[in-house]
């Protein structure tokens, strides 16, 4: 829950302003969605898992779980142009989203691949230690964007520095 809100505070900002896709409503719109779809992602997983009878997956639970991930992915991706384009965040920073888009999808891709091509004899701790690797990298993804937000909200927020007259000055 606490994602999406935070997905929905960079969407729509604090107070009418802070928003990083400067509320144009391809970004803002994708940035809804995608928090919708976040909170919306356990409910129908545990409701498709309800209607399991025995060993046999229903049909909607194989194609909602084979569909997830490429709708967060297209969100997401637009999401990060649109951060891009907007030129709220300053320049080589709104390319941040963007890396840790690439950062997440080649973890998760080499997730994938690993557990899919693992045998059932096969030995566990490269399937774990790529699992853990994956971990990290959302949870580090995650933390990266919000001390940076802070950081980038922070330095907006700041006045321009007074210079300080000495007392010589004053004199002149």
């Amino acid at each position: 829950m606490l994602f999406a809100a935070s997905l929905l505070v960079f969407a729509f900002g604090i107070r009418g302003s802070g928003s990083v896709t400067a509320r144009r409503p391809l970004g803002t719109t994708a940035l809804a969605v995608l928090a919708a779809w976040v909170l919306l992602d356990p409910v129908l997983s545990a409701i498709f898992r309800s209607e399991l009878a025995g060993d046999v997956l229903p049909a909607a639970l194989t194609v909602f779980s084979t569909v997830d991930p490429y709708v967060r992915f297209a969100l997401a991706l637009v999401t990060v142009t649109q951060i891009v384009r907007s030129g709220v965040v300053p320049a080589p920073w709104s390319w941040a989203p963007a890396w840790a888009l690439a950062a997440l999808t080649l973890s998760w891709l080499v997730s994938a691949i690993v557990t899919a091509t693992a045998s059932p004899g096969s030995d566990m701790r490269a399937i774990v230690a790529v699992v853990t690797v994956d971990g990290l990298v959302r949870v580090s993804c995650a933390v990266v964007l919000g001390v940076l937000a802070i950081v980038l909200a922070d330095r907006s927020g700041r006045t321009a520095a007074v210079p300080v007259l000495s007392p010589s000055d004053v004199r002149r």
